[in-house]
């Protein structure tokens, strides 16, 4: 994760291809941390974060960006799955307090919602 203008950017490049992968057919699996199913020496394998953004000022602005890509994806898809185990850290919070946080987020509504919560929290 680096500045949010340089994430963004490199970020929009990968939902041009997915959209276009959707486009032509193809299915789409957006990874998410499966920690409690994989063994020790794969946790995190299948995350889309490393964690280091969580003490990065840009995080919560680059986190919108990327929530804002998957949920337009979502919006062009034809058949949708949400697994139950999907969650977030909570980048509204203050730097200090993100470690440990989540927000979990097993459908549509409930990404909608924290996408809303963290475009309020970059405005503040």
């Amino acid at each position: 994760m680096s500045s949010a203008s340089t994430s963004l950017a490199a970020n929009q490049k990968v939902y041009t291809q997915m959209t276009s992968y959707l486009e032509a057919g193809h299915t789409l699996i957006v990874p998410i941390d499966l920690r409690s199913s994989l063994p020790e020496s794969e946790k995190a394998k299948f995350s889309l974060g490393t964690g280091i953004g969580l003490r990065q000022t840009d995080a919560p602005r680059i986190h919108s960006g990327i929530w804002a890509g998957v949920i337009a994806l979502i919006g062009r898809a034809e058949n949708i799955e949400y697994n139950s185990k999907m969650w977030s850290p909570d980048m509204s919070l203050p730097i200090n307090d993100r470690k440990g946080s989540r927000v979990d987020l097993p459908d549509l509504a409930t990404m909608t919602a924290y996408h809303a919560k963290l475009k309020a929290a970059i405005k503040t």
